[in-house]
């Protein structure tokens, strides 16, 4: 099916990038076996993803690109890093350029199903899009695991 217009300008500026298992993180191929390619809130939702994943400086060229969410490896799950956890997401997306400015929202809260992990709810209006998006995560504190569990 055709996309309209306007998807396809919502898809071109959130960007066009690698499709991947939400769960095992590798690559998804298409029906010609090529790697998969996603667009709009799914491809936005795997940069912040990666952006999270990956150590704050990692990269020596991108001294402000990641997150500090590592060093939370091996604490507590308290209401202190909790909050902590929620500053450091919003140090870390605050300059990112496909949301409207003001409108970063990050709540961490307790994982009901696993003591040892946080979910981590991230909304935001995104520019050219007409709803506020929510991008839901977990993070598992004894293992550094981050999980996307939702997008919408």
């Amino acid at each position: 099916m055709a996309k309209s217009y306007q998807e396809l300008q919502q898809e071109s500026y959130l960007g066009i990038g690698w499709a991947e298992d939400v769960y095992e993180r590798t690559l998804l191929l298409d029906r010609q076996g090529d790697i998969a390619a996603v667009g709009g809130l799914y491809n936005l939702s795997n940069a912040i993803f990666r952006r999270l994943k990956t150590p704050l400086a990692w990269y020596p060229e991108y001294p402000w690109y990641g997150s500090r969410l590592n060093e939370m490896i091996g604490m507590g799950n308290s209401y202190e890093n909790r909050e902590l956890i929620a500053t450091w997401i919003e140090q870390s997306l605050l300059f990112e350029e496909r949301f409207v400015d003001g409108t970063l929202r990050i709540s961490v809260e307790k994982n009901i199903a696993d003591y040892r992990a946080v979910n981590i709810n991230i909304r935001a209006e995104v520019v050219n899009y007409p709803d506020p998006a929510v991008f839901v995560y977990s993070y598992f504190l004894k293992t550094g695991t981050l999980l996307e569990t939702g997008v919408s």
